[in-house]
């Protein structure tokens, strides 16, 4: 029975930003993670932070930063430097991109933005760089019978643009992750990993809301999406919460990681 390794489990530190807001603050976050077994987070450099900086910081408790982050696509160009700078500093080959604006979640504004996608993927690609898209749910929303990430995933290289799915996005579009994963099994090394939660019934609204949850503790059928991803050879699983509720954010991040290491990949036991 194999096991996913501590070297494909990262957390993205969005998860801990309370905790991350000064560098004496960051220090002590990855001494956490790092007594709890992590080697890798998904970090974007802070602007109280250099790239080396924050590359020596981590290397002081053992951990890689396992891509740095363009917030702009359509800035690229006025940001290269830093960012081939960051993509050199962290060792890494691939690039965290933004989102397509919100405003422009439509078929023209999809192809817009596929279009720079490729003219600077094909750039990158000449130096062995991957551009990594991070969708959330509002990609699911149609025109024309399409969905938008559909969209997009037709209209962008595949050498130049994989995307990084996230389980809890996929579920909250209305698609079901196991078959959003096995269709796309060739876009993506890296993905978003959290579980599905619903709330107790609000009594003044008489409703449930769907939570973020640490893996295991929601209602996604996690062995099975973790089957598709181990046969796909996935190389980076990132823990990521965006809100825990009050509950302490290195307690659930400790949870999730717990439940990808009992994971055994043969038969998706756990």
């Amino acid at each position: 029975m194999s096991k996913i390794s501590t070297d494909k489990i990262s957390v993205q530190m969005y998860t801990l930003r309370d905790h991350t807001q000064t560098k004496n603050d960051l220090s002590s976050t990855l001494k956490r993670l790092a007594d709890m077994g992590f080697k890798n987070v998904q970090y974007s450099l802070q602007n109280f932070l250099t790239a080396d900086e924050a590359k020596e910081l981590l290397s002081n408790y053992g951990l890689k930063n396992d891509s740095p982050y363009c917030a702009d696509l359509y800035n690229f160009d006025a940001d290269k430097d830093n960012l081939m700078h960051q993509l050199t500093v962290f060792d890494t080959p691939y690039l965290r991109i933004s989102s397509v604006p919100r405003s422009e979640n439509n078929t023209d504004g999809i192809l817009r933005f596929a279009s720079e996608v490729n003219r600077i993927g094909k750039e990158l690609a000449y130096d062995g760089i991957n551009l990594l898209y991070h969708f959330h749910s509002f990609e699911f929303y149609k025109e024309n019978s399409k969905t938008m990430i559909e969209l997009l995933l037709e209209n962008t290289n595949p050498e130049y643009m994989q995307i990084m799915p996230d389980i809890f996005w996929i579920a909250d579009g209305g698609a079901a992750p196991a078959d959003f994963l096995s269709a796309y099994a060739d876009r993506f090394d890296f993905i978003h990993i959290k579980d599905y939660a619903i709330s107790k019934i609000n009594p003044e609204t008489n409703r449930c809301t769907n939570e973020f949850a640490a893996i295991g503790d929601g209602n996604l059928n996690i062995p099975s999406i973790l089957n598709i991803t181990e046969k796909n050879d996935t190389k980076m699983y990132i823990i990521e919460q965006d809100e825990t509720y009050g509950r302490d954010a290195f307690d659930e991040v400790k949870r999730s990681f717990d439940y990808l290491m009992s994971y055994e990949s043969k038969g998706g036991k756990i």
